[in-house]
């Protein structure tokens, strides 16, 4: 079923988590990419792994953001809310701890993970 105009949902449990979103050879999906003939994991930066997860949000522009690793960066997927654009946004280190959402250098909206703890960052700003 068709999520907004380039993501897809499932109803099928292993899958229904995160939209699937078209790739050059089959379907992104979290880290991997299936295809017809398996799934390939691709390869995460060891720094941006802990910031991997669900957050859960009161905020009204970014309810329950989810931030997934894509072609070894990360992603932050926000499909409901006030300002949620129906598109993911890829997240671009931007200096002292902060990431960007979006790859152009003048784009204003950045994100700051918390501490780690177990190897998970515990909070996103």
């Amino acid at each position: 079923m068709r999520a907004s105009r380039s993501r897809y949902v499932t109803d099928r449990p292993a899958l229904r988590t995160f939209p699937l979103a078209p790739a050059r050879d089959g379907w992104r999906w979290r880290p991997y990419v299936l295809t017809r003939s398996g799934s390939v994991e691709l390869p995460v930066d060891p720094r941006l792994a802990a910031n991997v997860g669900h957050h859960r949000d009161w905020s009204p522009w970014f309810a329950n953001p989810r931030i997934v690793t894509r072609e070894g960066g990360l992603v932050l997927v926000a499909p409901v809310g006030v300002e949620a654009s129906g598109d993911d946004h890829e997240l671009v280190e931007a200096g002292d701890g902060e990431l960007r959402l979006g790859a152009d250098p003048w784009l204003p909206d950045r994100v700051t993970f918390g501490p780690v703890v177990d190897g998970t960052s515990i909070s996103l700003v």
